[in-house]
This record gives C-alpha cells, sequence and structure tokens, in this order.
C-alpha cells in the first residue's frame, strides 16, 4: 500500500507524455540537409563557426507522425553545451517534401515540445514548454495553418505575486496570464 502511494505521488509529481518518454529514448541524425539551413539561419546567432561547424554533433532528431501519413515529421533540437542552455534548446518541426525537407516551426529555446491529441489542417498542434525561473515558466500551443505552425495561445505561468504594499509571496498554484504572442 505505502508503495502504491508513492508511486502515485511520484506520477503526479513528475508528470511525462507518452512523447516525452520515447523522445529520450530515440534519437535520429539529423539529415545534412536540415543542419545545412539550421547552419544558414541568422534568427538564432550569433554562434562562432566551431559551434556551427559541430551542429552534426549537436542535434537530434525525433520522428513524429504529426500528419498521420506514415511519413514522420523531424522534431529536431538542440543537445549538450554552446547550443543549449541549463533548462533550454533549440527546438524545429521539419517534414520532408520532394525537394527535401521544410521547415514547418521554429519554436526557439525552450524546455519541451509535445505533440497535442488535437489536430488542425492534418496536423496536430503542439504545445511547448519553457522553464524561466523557480517561480516562472511559459506555454505556447502551435497550431498548423496549412503551411507552417503559428502559434495560438501564450500564457505565462507564475508562482509569485506583488501585493499593493510591494511585498512578494509565493503561491502553490500558478497565476496564468494570457499574453500576445509575437
Amino acid at each position: 500500500m505505502l508503495t502504491r502511494a508513492i508511486v502515485g505521488i511520484s506520477l503526479l509529481l513528475f508528470p511525462v507524455s507518452a512523447f516525452a518518454q520515447t523522445h529520450a529514448r530515440r534519437n535520429d541524425a539529423v539529415p545534412p540537409q536540415i543542419r545545412e539551413h539550421i547552419r544558414q539561419d541568422t534568427t538564432w546567432q550569433p554562434m562562432d563557426e566551431a559551434i556551427l561547424d559541430s551542429l552534426n554533433i549537436r542535434l537530434v532528431a525525433d520522428r513524429a507522425d504529426l500528419n498521420h501519413d506514415s511519413v514522420p515529421e523531424l522534431i529536431v533540437r538542440g543537445q549538450g553545451g554552446y547550443i543549449c542552455g541549463a533548462y533550454w534548446c533549440p527546438y524545429w518541426i521539419y517534414r520532408r517534401t520532394a525537394a527535401g525537407y521544410e521547415r514547418l516551426l521554429d519554436a526557439g529555446n525552450i524546455e519541451v515540445l509535445e505533440p497535442l491529441t488535437t489536430v488542425t489542417h492534418g496536423y496536430q498542434d503542439v504545445r511547448t514548454w519553457m522553464h524561466g525561473s523557480a517561480f516562472e515558466s511559459g506555454v505556447t500551443i502551435y497550431k498548423f495553418d496549412g503551411r507552417q505552425y503559428r502559434a495560438v495561445y501564450c500564457a505565462d505561468y507564475l508562482y509569485t505575486y506583488q501585493d499593493s504594499r510591494g511585498e512578494w509571496h509565493e503561491t502553490k498554484r500558478p497565476r496564468i496570464t494570457q499574453e500576445p504572442c509575437d
């Protein structure tokens, strides 16, 4: 009985999606065309040349069939130092096309990316989480618009608030504030 209680509590404290569980186990090599596309992308620079040259070992891909056509999309993410921070890494989603690969999403530097069960324009919606601090995190939900993923819901999860006297207090449950998506 005690063992069940401990297991139950640990499951509540550490919820992990099925995607996140497989995400940790299976990593594929990132195709050269995607590595070169990311290398040429200047939106997440500056990166020095040594880091750019090491993208073949700093990027990994997970397969996820987001549109259920039996051709999995690639969820590409950074790994390790230089490209990732303490709690985040860059993430992208690519799909295979006749010409190679096409980027569907640049999620930026986040902690977790997971497909949802809801579908828009034939592709599963995607949720990302970003760790901000011990008291703040952010969530973004992306929907496919027929060409690429677009942010449709963005919110901050805050575990502190400032009262009218300017004093800060911690909360057990987050205050969720919807924000405009950039």
